[in-house]
């Protein structure tokens, strides 16, 4: 019931409504929040659904604490232009994960490979790398799980998540924070274009917004990312 789904009938005469994202989405969402969602039914008499979500958040895991960056991985945002960007590829097929290191390698970018979520979070963790492209169908954590979890680590939400999937499930994905979704077999034009525009630091990001709190919140969030802001707050004003 809380998987992503759609309708076989997809005209405006079909008797029930809905896109089939709606409790896949709310389940992420309680997910990231550390709680979780619950259904109970009986025929006849209707559903209960039960959210539960911890009161408030969970302290940092100081174990799980980021590492310090491998040498031989240096990255483009912190070493200026010229400098190596490292995708972090995450799929559990050995050959989805090698078509994907092949293509990306052609194009000059560095990859480390993870067969797994967990394996997935402990390397961006240690090595925060530029971007990840992360399988969504994978055992014990799925991609979903994985792109929460990122979303959810202050030290890690920044890093863009690029979403693989064999199934078209953008709307959920960029609900969830994802930078794009990309249906399997990816493109390797499509991606590495993606990339260049994700990555891309070259002059600073025009904000245009006349509410001063709004303004200074996004360009707070806009400057973590290492970018500069070029405000706007009327026309003909800066």
């Amino acid at each position: 019931m809380f998987q992503a789904f759609s309708q076989a009938d997809a005209s405006t005469t079909k008797k029930f409504g809905g896109t089939g994202l709606g409790l896949a989405i709310t389940r992420h969402f309680c997910r990231l929040l550390g709680g979780d969602i619950t259904v109970t039914s009986q025929i006849g008499e209707g559903s209960t659904f039960t959210i539960v979500l911890p009161d408030q958040a969970a302290a940092p895991d100081q174990s799980t604490a980021p590492a310090e960056m491998a040498p031989d991985l240096p990255r483009a945002n912190s070493a200026g232009a010229g400098a190596v960007v490292t995708v972090l590829v995450v799929d559990d097929d050995p050959a989805a994960r090698d078509l994907l290191t092949t293509n990306l390698g052609r194009e000059g970018y560095r990859t480390v490979q993870a067969r797994g979520g967990d394996e997935a979070l402990e390397l961006a963790r240690k090595l925060r790398p530029d971007a990840i492209t992360l399988d969504v169908l994978m055992p014990k954590r799925d991609g979903w799980a994985v792109l929460g979890a990122l979303k959810a680590d202050p030290d890690l939400c920044d890093i863009p998540v690029i979403m693989v999937t064999v199934a078209p499930d953008r709307g959920i994905g960029l609900s969830l924070g994802a930078a794009e979704v990309m249906t399997k077999p990816v493109d390797r034009g499509q991606l590495t274009s993606l990339l260049r525009q994700l990555l891309s630091r070259d002059g600073p990001i025009l904000l245009v917004e006349d509410d001063l709190a709004t303004r200074e919140t996004v360009r707070h969030t806009i400057e973590k990312m290492g970018l500069t802001v070029a405000e706007v707050t009327m026309a003909g004003s800066h």
